[in-house]
């Protein structure tokens, strides 16, 4: 007997809504559901995932980010507009020297240079200095905003096109010398003992951070604050959000394991609202339940292993 060679099974949107239907008896097989029906299960469906975000964190939702930093401020607004965090850059130098004023550079690579992209350049004033890219031809940049100050031969150039939004949390951030590409620790602070340091605005190389999850944004606060913008970046572990289900046909942000749980967990959560049971409410609670532990248990985490010689053979 062959096999599929395959592992693609999903389900979408509309489809973890029909099981959930199912399994409480409210849809056959072949019967479609009301829009009424699939507009109540996806507003449940939305509240459930987010509730799943509260206290856990999913290894499939980790990513890495890079926040290029400046000499006039500590803290960081980070919200997909604000600050200039990005999880993917690419970076070269300038070919030629460019004066003050000017509104073209020539660069040595122009690989992921591309129109409306971000462009940071060391400026020799010491600032890296932030605009649009408005037309790419060959290695010649053209930019949206005009240089503040000279740039010199060999001066580099930061290009991203899409920040970050709102991180969950940040739970790592190293500062990253652009010169030699070392890499070092900064030490995470609380709330009480970030909020009780006596100068935050005292300027220095950062060696410890904060973040602060809002309601709209994320705040990263360094400190000390950069004393430097050029000679270092501050990359950083973070967390994204669960994304939500807007369509029908929209998969599901969770790894494949999770498809059980989540109509079983969407099962409950609309038994109630069509009036069954609690004998049965309390069954399908503890499959639900079950299926939730179940796929918690798939994700990947990082354990310790010892090993030791065996001497006595």
């Amino acid at each position: 007997m062959a096999v599929s060679n395959s592992n693609d099974f999903s389900l979408v949107r509309n489809e973890i809504i029909d099981q959930a239907l199912i399994e409480i008896g409210v849809k056959t097989l072949n019967e479609v559901p009301s829009a009424e029906q699939v507009n109540i299960a996806n507003t449940r469906l939305n509240a459930l995932i987010k509730s799943w975000e509260i206290g856990n964190q999913y290894v499939w939702k980790r990513a890495e980010g890079s926040l290029f930093v400046n000499t006039s401020t500590n803290k960081y607004v980070i919200d997909g507009l604000t600050a200039h965090a990005t999880e993917n850059y690419n970076q070269t130098t300038t070919a030629n020297s460019a004066s003050s004023g000017a509104n073209s550079i020539v660069i040595t690579n122009n690989t992921g240079f591309v129109n409306n992209y971000n462009i940071g350049i060391v400026q020799d004033d010491g600032s890296l200095f932030w605009t649009t890219i408005t037309n790419v031809s060959s290695n010649t940049i053209t930019i949206a905003d005009a240089l503040t100050s000279n740039v010199a031969s060999g001066n580099k150039v930061y290009t991203y096109q899409t920040k970050i939004t709102k991180p969950k949390n940040i739970s790592l951030a190293r500062k990253f010398m652009t010169a030699t590409g070392d890499e070092t620790p900064l030490n995470m602070l609380d709330y009480d003992t970030y909020r009780n340091l006596t100068n935050k605005t005292t300027a220095g190389t950062p060696s410890q951070f904060f973040y602060e999850e809002r309601l709209d944004a994320g705040d990263l606060y360094l400190y000390q604050k950069p004393d430097s913008s050029i000679n270092y970046i501050i990359n950083f572990s973070f967390e994204k959000f669960i994304f939500d289900f807007d369509n029908p046909i929209d998969n599901a942000d969770f790894p494949k394991a999770w498809t059980k749980a989540l109509y079983l967990n969407l099962a409950y959560e609309l038994s109630r609202q069509y009036g069954k049971g609690d004998s049965f409410r309390e069954m399908l609670k503890r499959d639900a339940d079950n299926a939730f532990q179940e796929a918690t248990g798939s994700q990947i985490t990082n354990k310790s292993h010892y090993f030791e010689f065996d001497y006595y053979g």
